[in-house]
């Protein structure tokens, strides 16, 4: 009899083992799923708001995340980004489907992040589980992963207005970090864009054209065209100065790194202007040119100097004949204009656009990217 007892106290602490683990597995697996359902909701939204936010800078990018991170709960309490484990940028091959990580400064060109909520027993937030404990399972870790990118198209060669070029059109894209002289090194895959038409009469190579919904292309031989929902916007423009001094390019003028504010701005024939540093030049007047006008970034690389045009204004000339330029130029409200021969590296976003002979464009995908109206911003894995 008591041998009978026994098995029957073994049998039944046995049964109740295998019912806290059937319980374990219903109540605690349930609480798991729930959370990593919370994770992955919260690591979607946080992923998107960072890629929103990578115009503005990488540490704007992250704070959007964390902040939509904390917004959101998993199993009952705020959920907490660590910025350089959870964020990470990248670029997003929408072909291949690959996402690859970029570090340091290369980060400014991420096209897309990925961010990771992680509750884990090594950070000492693993979800606690209530029936696990019985069997010596006392947490479970719970992670989660999205992958936010804009995959939009770019904005590279604007003419809010018009893009208009009579023969020999080169509209390209190449990398600075990779080469500073575009004509022998890439691709024909540059865009251009505007709300009104984009017209040349010979001998355009062009990737693709995006245009506002009143926009047109009368262009041969492009490999694809977007039209937007909306008219193409104005960029983000910093607040222009007050005013301005006179500037007149003579010769070779070499200027430091820094912020300048210039009124009228003028090149006399064969003139170079030229930086030795990263510079912003706010200009609130005219840019004209003469004959074999040169304005050099520092290092050749567009992004270190940023010419930002504002108002209504002109840039360049009528009579303007061998153009060469490398800078990232913003001038939404000007006029852009060559006549024989224009060079420009980098970006350039003008109200209208006008080259009548071998108009060269070579847009460095190694700037920040402006997308189409926010681009095709989405959850892309």
């Amino acid at each position: 009899m008591k041998n009978r007892r026994g098995a029957v106290l073994i049998y039944m602490a046995v049964l109740l083992g295998l019912m806290c683990a059937f319980a374990s597995l219903a109540v605690d697996l349930g609480r798991a799923q729930v959370a990593k359902t919370e994770a992955r909701r919260t690591a979607d939204a946080a992923a998107r708001a960072a890629v929103a936010g990578i115009p503005s800078g990488i540490s704007t990018a992250q704070s959007n995340a964390a902040w939509i991170a904390a917004a959101n709960n998993m199993d009952g309490s705020a959920v907490a980004l660590d910025t350089a484990q959870d964020i990470e940028f990248g670029t997003w091959d929408t072909t291949a489907r690959t996402f690859t990580v970029l570090s340091g400064v290369a980060r400014s060109n991420a096209n897309s992040v990925r961010v990771t909520v992680r509750r884990t027993a090594d950070r000492g937030t693993a979800v606690p589980l209530l029936f696990g404990r019985v069997i010596g399972v006392s947490s479970c870790d719970v992670t989660a992963s999205a992958i936010a990118a804009n995959t939009g198209s770019v904005y590279e060669l604007v003419g809010l207005d018009s893009v208009t070029v009579k023969n020999n059109m080169v509209v390209g894209t190449y990398s600075s970090s990779v080469t500073t002289d575009p004509s022998s090194h890439f691709v024909d895959d540059a865009s251009v864009a505007s709300n009104g038409p984009i017209t040349a009469k010979n001998n355009e190579d062009v990737g693709s054209v995006i245009l506002g919904p009143s926009g047109s292309s009368a262009l041969d031989n492009v490999a694809s065209t977007v039209t937007l929902i909306s008219d193409i916007p104005w960029p983000t423009m910093p607040t222009a100065p007050a005013t301005g001094s006179n500037v007149s390019i003579s010769g070779t003028v070499n200027y430091p790194g820094g912020t300048y504010n210039w009124n009228n701005v003028t090149f006399s024939n064969n003139a170079t202007l030229q930086f030795s540093g990263p510079a912003i030049v706010n200009v609130i007047g005219d840019i004209t040119f003469a004959q074999n006008a040169t304005i050099t970034a520092a290092s050749s690389i567009p992004s270190n100097l940023v010419i930002y045009q504002f108002g209504n204004h002109s840039f360049g000339g009528s009579n303007a004949n061998s153009i060469d330029i490398t800078a990232d130029l913003i001038a939404p409200g000007s006029d852009f204009y060559a006549k024989n021969s224009a060079t420009l590296r980098g970006r350039a976003f003008f109200r209208t656009v006008y080259a009548k002979n071998n108009f060269e464009f070579y847009y460095d995908t190694a700037l920040t990217a402006l997308y189409a109206n926010g681009g095709g911003l989405k959850t892309v894995k």
